[in-house]
């Protein structure tokens, strides 16, 4: 254990210095660890640069979690740490990610990502496809998805 804390101490320091190739290698290794920790902590590390390189290996990072079952936790992460990052332009991918390329368990897990995104733009893509949701239980978290976004939709409205 002392070993992992070692080395998300050391990963979280690359993550405040100024981004390398030494460094990069390191971080974007440590996306793909076993250990959640370690990928978080490596996530969290490359999103602070925020250059274009170290957010897509995020989001691919979190494609390649999302697909698999029992990751929801740092696909929560992950999700958590991407999200201020995200700009209009990546809708079309985080409903791709919602609709087809997560495993349905983690699809809650994926909640923060919708905070980040245009309300309307996510809406509308979302509802032309949720018509490919292969399962009910899919559906069901798609349409919690839909209403969550509606009600944030509105509220921003009544607030703006």
């Amino acid at each position: 254990m002392a070993d992992l804390k070692s080395l998300n101490t050391h990963l979280e320091a690359l993550g405040r210095s100024k981004p390398n190739r030494d460094a990069r290698e390191k971080l974007t290794q440590g996306l793909m660890s076993k250990w959640d920790g370690v990928c978080v902590t490596s996530a969290k590390a490359l999103c602070n640069w925020g250059d274009a390189e170290s957010i897509a290996a995020v989001r691919e990072a979190l494609v390649f979690l999302a697909g698999k079952p029992a990751r929801w936790a740092a696909v929560g992460a992950l999700s958590e740490a991407v999200a201020p990052k995200l700009k209009a332009a990546d809708v079309q991918w985080v409903v791709q990610l919602l609709v087809k390329d997560s495993h349905v368990d983690n699809v809650p897990s994926l909640r923060p990502l919708l905070d980040a995104l245009p309300s309307q733009d996510f809406l509308t893509q979302l509802r032309r496809a949720q018509t490919g949701a292969e399962s009910p239980q899919r559906r069901t978290w798609l349409q919690f998805m839909e209403k969550y976004s509606t009600n944030r939709s509105q509220q921003s409205e009544r607030s703006g």
